[in-house]
């Protein structure tokens, strides 16, 4: 006997068919190539659990591979040559040491946060190992994250607190003895990486008329260290002068990771113009969102942490999530 078709049951048996996606999760990877003439990188999204040779794949770089693409021939059209014994070896790190891959890029598999892969275009010796090693970098040289926050910058003067940022003006009398202060915090921890090994050094540097003052600093991930500075407001005459901050801040590998410049007005005591005194310091924690228009209340400049963009796949996960739902209901109402 033949039963009567219900429309309905088809139209949310399309949707489900549709709609149906898998649930994965993505995570950031650094890709390195070493070519003969220099580094390069770039930074990507892969699902969790993709492969090395999938990473160079979504990377930038064009590569071309050999026994069912399982060997890697090329990267931008330069290949191995065996008769000058020179080749593309693949390494991964995975937060720590950088290390040769005992398995090929199909079977090396990206199964958490800071991972990158490195392809170095080394000669090899009679035992086929390779007779260079990788340059000394990390995840963030490819995938930059903020390890570095600038949080209050403030100058002590006999009339009280001024906040120092580009707009500031400060006034004292020549020979007068001034402090610096500089908040910084090594933020690293809240990009949710291992915290070892993750110290961040540097140094500050404030240049006025008549000379440099410097002072270094050293901060383990999550903590907060001030640098303070003493210094002499300069001998000059009626008028106005320009003076310079620098922060800088270095991984363990010595890279460049961060660099903050401010340019203020020096003016001796005297001038129509009066700065923004203010008697009390306050410290205030700013909310990491703000944009870097922001300000704290006595007017400090806060840099805020470079985050991270939201994954697509996040997204898509959920959807599947609202799937899956679809389907148990769809499996019950065919039931009916």
């Amino acid at each position: 006997m033949l039963y009567p078709m219900n429309p309905g049951k088809y139209y949310l048996a399309l949707i489900v068919l549709v709609l149906v996606v898998p649930v994965v999760y993505s995570e950031r990877v650094g890709v390195f190539v070493e070519f003969p003439y220099g580094l390069e990188s770039d930074c990507v999204d892969v699902p969790l659990g993709a492969t090395a040779k999938e990473a160079l794949e979504m990377s930038k770089f064009t590569a071309e591979y050999s026994y069912g693409g399982r060997f890697l021939d090329s990267i931008n059209g330069l290949a191995g040559d065996y008769t000058e014994h020179i080749s593309w070896w693949f390494y991964y790190n995975e937060g720590k040491a950088t290390e040769l891959s005992p398995v090929g890029i199909t079977d090396y598999r990206i199964d958490g946060k800071g991972y990158f892969v490195y392809f170095g275009y080394y000669p090899y010796d009679e035992s086929f190992m390779p007779k260079s090693s990788p340059k000394a970098v990390a995840f963030y040289d490819a995938c930059p994250v903020n390890m570095l926050i600038l949080r209050d910058v403030y100058v002590e003067t006999s009339e009280g607190i001024v906040e120092l940022t580009n707009d500031s003006i400060i006034l004292g009398k020549p020979g007068e003895l001034m402090r610096l202060h500089v908040r910084l915090k090594n933020d690293i921890l809240g990009e949710e990486f291992d915290g070892e090994d993750q110290e961040v050094h540097g140094e500050v540097t404030l240049r006025l008329k008549d000379g440099s003052y410097k002072g270094d600093f050293s901060i383990q991930p999550d903590e907060t260290e001030e640098v303070t500075l003493e210094f002499e407001f300069p001998y000059m005459s009626a008028g106005h002068y320009r003076g310079f901050l620098n922060v800088k801040g270095y991984d363990r590998f010595n890279s460049y990771i961060f660099n903050r410049r401010l340019v203020f007005g020096v003016k001796p005591e005297g001038s129509k113009q009066t700065p923004a005194v203010i008697q009390e310091q306050t410290t205030t924690t700013v909310p990491a969102e703000q944009t870097q228009a922001n300000r704290t209340p006595t007017g400090a400049y806060i840099a805020p942490p470079v985050t991270q963009e939201k994954s697509p796949w996040i997204l898509v996960g959920v959807l599947g999530g609202i799937v899956v739902l679809l389907m148990i209901v769809f499996v019950f109402v065919l039931r009916k």
